[in-house]
């Protein structure tokens, strides 16, 4: 009895042992595979026109507007803040010009219809045009590109 006791005790202890030999094989695997299947990144970003304030006194507090009630202009910022706006119809327009010719245009509209019994309504608009670009494409000629003209809808 004393011989299967003991042959069961070092069964459990190594079952024990293989449950972590294992769940420590796991973690190594995930931890070395999930850095080769990561995305490359080639110094490209998108959306980077949604990080350009819409608003001429949001740019004033730094954009540190996330709590302050701004009316229809929250819709670009914190939306749930335009439940303390109390008048029936609120509009906001803005143009912002940047360098490199890239107009930044935004409207915002808010209706508050029934004294807020049924909601706020918002709209909001928000047009860039970054101007001409001009197109080129790198060669192995004696400038190091080929001019592609101007790249831009032509209507």
């Amino acid at each position: 009895m004393t011989g299967k006791f003991l042959i069961n005790e070092f069964q459990k202890s190594h079952r024990g042992n293989m449950k972590l030999k294992f769940y420590t094989l796991c973690l190594i695997l995930i931890v070395f595979t999930t850095n080769n299947i990561a995305q490359e990144k080639l110094a490209q970003t998108g959306m980077q026109f949604l990080s350009v304030i819409s608003d001429g006194r949001a740019a004033a507090l730094g954009g540190s507007v996330n709590s302050r009630e701004l009316q229809s202009s929250a819709l670009f910022f914190n939306p749930a803040t335009m439940g303390f706006d109390t008048s029936f119809v609120n509009a906001s327009f803005s143009r912002n010009e940047w360098i490199a010719d890239i107009t930044n245009n935004n409207f915002s509209l808010s209706v508050n219809p029934a004294d807020g019994d049924f909601g706020i309504f918002g709209a909001s608009l928000q047009l860039i045009d970054y101007g001409k670009i001009e197109g080129t494409i790198v060669s192995s000629n004696e400038q190091g590109y080929i001019d592609m003209g101007d790249l831009y809808l032509k209507q």
